[in-house]
Formats: C-alpha cells, structure tokens, sequence
C-alpha cells in the first residue's frame, strides 16, 4: 500500500486536456508517512525501489496516463526523427518511472536530506553571477519550469555562505496534489524567509508586495509553462515541438513589471547529479520573453526528453491520443 502512498502527487486521473483538470489519486497521509519512516531507517534506496513498483504498478493500470506519455511521444518523434523517441510502451514506462524516482529526490530536498545525489551548475559563471546579486541584495526573478526537478534548487537557496539574508517568494496551485503537497510541508525544514502566494490569487496587492520583497533583494520562483486555474484563458499561444501549447501570459508580464535580474532555470537529472541550467534573460519585453522560454523549454526537453513531467495533453487541440 505504501506504492501508492509514495505517487500520491501524481494527479494522473485525467479525463480532460487542461493540468488543473486532473485529480489526485489519493494515496492518504499514513502511507506516505510509512514510505517516510523507511526512508529515515532505510534510506533512499529503500524509496528508489518502491518507487520502480510504484510506476510499474501505475503504467498497468492508469490507460489515460500512457495515453498522454504516448502523445508527448508522438510529438517528440514527429519533430527529432528520432527513432529513440517513437511512441511505445518502453518509452512510456521509461517516462513515467523517471517521474517516480524524482519524487524520491523531491522529498529529499524538502528534508534538506539531499546527500545521495550532487547538484552541480552547468555554467558555473552564471553561478557566481547570480550568488553575488543575492549577496547585493539584488532582486531575483527564476521562471522554472516542468522538466526534471526544479526542487532540488533548494540546495542552493539553502547556502549557508550567503552574506546576506534573503526572502524567497514562491508562486504555486494552490489546491491541486493537496496529499503530497501537506506531507511535503510536514518534512520540509522550515523557513519563515519562504512566502508561498496562490498563483490563482495574484492581484495588484500581491505584486506590490512581491515587488518590495525584490528591491530588498528577494528571489521569486514561478513556472512558465502551465496556465492556472482561474486564469485558463489568460495564455500565449507557442510553438514548441512542432506543436501549440499555451504559456501562461502572467508570468512573463510579471517579469516585465518587477523589471529585476531575470533567469529561466531548469534542474535535470543525469545519473547521480542534477545538472542545473540557468539562462539570463536581458531583453524582458513580453513577447520576446515567452519566445525565449519556449526555446528554453523546447532546449530542456531535447535535452532530458524522459524528464517531460506534464502528464497531461499539453498539446493544443491534442484530444485524439493514442493509447
């Protein structure tokens, strides 16, 4: 029963396109705290196993999640002609176990446990660059996204040779993955420097109070490639695979109207290290912005395409999927 608990964050009940439409797959509070229990005893590895039987259990049983694997798929093939890519049922497995084992990982970094894998910047200059804005207390706006595991960002934020303290804004949904989300807060090493704002209650009053975290030298970290719920029909229509999907407008007006340092950043996993990739952004006009991340986006998947954690059709018009 503890499989199940490990993938309550899955949301993988999907009978519609858009993400917020999914629904959790209520694993309960308990058995994420049991899976918990063994990792403290057994540690990751223990976790690791159980999330390989988590997948496998999941690929046989859920049809509308291989479904959706199979359609990002078919886009990817259609765009690389890479054999590799091909929709099938390895490929599928393949993409929803790697999802799993970076649960593991999330759950670690929460912990502030992150010990069974390294995490290293890709360009170790931007690095500097953006630990000398923080120390400055200069303000900081990093548009993540969902490839691999922006989480374990944590490590970094988490330094202890800053010297200068800082507050983090971090916008999120605000009701989806209720389960893993609470066991997530439950573990997680505390900070009262971390404000958590809705994504679907942003207003004037939330920007301006986002705005003078920044000029005290706060970071902000929003996703830039999924709509929210109360504002679905507030999106940009990008090319991303040779397909349309939709970006969320807010984020990168956001960007424009904090007007502060400005970095798309994605962690993918390769072996046992995660690879940070960070990509300062100059030009914050907001159409220019949203092509940019498109590139990011289209770059970060190309480049861990089993990391593609949207399982849902993030394609627009994408409702005949092949299962």
């Amino acid at each position: 029963m503890m499989i199940s608990g490990l993938l309550a964050i899955q949301c993988w009940n999907v009978k519609k396109m858009e993400w917020f439409n999914t629904n959790e797959k209520a694993a309960g509070r308990r058995r994420l705290m049991f899976s918990w229990f063994l990792y403290r005893i057994l540690g990751t590895k223990i976790l690791l196993v159980i999330a390989f039987f988590a997948s496998l259990v999941t690929f046989l049983t859920n049809k509308d999640l291989r479904g959706y694997s199979s359609r990002y798929f078919q886009a990817l093939y259609s765009y690389t002609k890479n054999e590799k890519f091909k929709p099938s049922l390895f490929n599928s497995f393949k993409h929803i176990h790697s999802f799993a084992e970076s649960l593991v990982y999330r759950i670690e970094a929460f912990a502030n446990t992150l010990k069974s894998i390294k995490v290293n910047f890709v360009d170790q200059t931007l690095k500097q660059k953006i630990f000398d804005q923080i120390n400055r207390k200069e303000g900081i706006l990093l548009i993540c996204n969902h490839i691999g595991n922006i989480d374990v960002i944590r490590t970094f934020l988490s330094d202890n040779d800053y010297a200068q303290p800082f507050n983090i804004s971090v916008f999120l949904q605000k009701d989806r993955c209720a389960i893993f989300n609470n066991f997530l807060d439950r573990i997680a090493v505390k900070r009262e420097d971390i404000k958590i704002y809705p994504i679907e209650e942003i207003d004037i009053t939330t920007i301006s109070q986002v705005d003078d975290d920044m000029k005290k030298g706060g970071i902000v970290l929003i996703a830039g490639d999924r709509i929210s719920l109360n504002n679905s029909d507030k999106h940009i229509e990008a090319d991303f695979l040779g397909e349309k999907i939709y970006l969320p407008q807010g984020t990168f007006r956001l960007a424009k109207i904090l007007n502060a340092h400005t970095y798309f950043i994605s962690c993918l996993q390769n072996k046992k290290e995660y690879a940070v990739y960070v990509e300062e952004q100059t030009d914050l006009n907001e159409e220019n912005l949203y092509l940019n991340f498109t590139g990011f986006l289209e770059r970060m998947t190309l480049t861990a395409p089993y990391q593609f954690y949207h399982f849902y059709d993030i394609f627009k018009g994408g409702e005949n999927i092949s299962k």
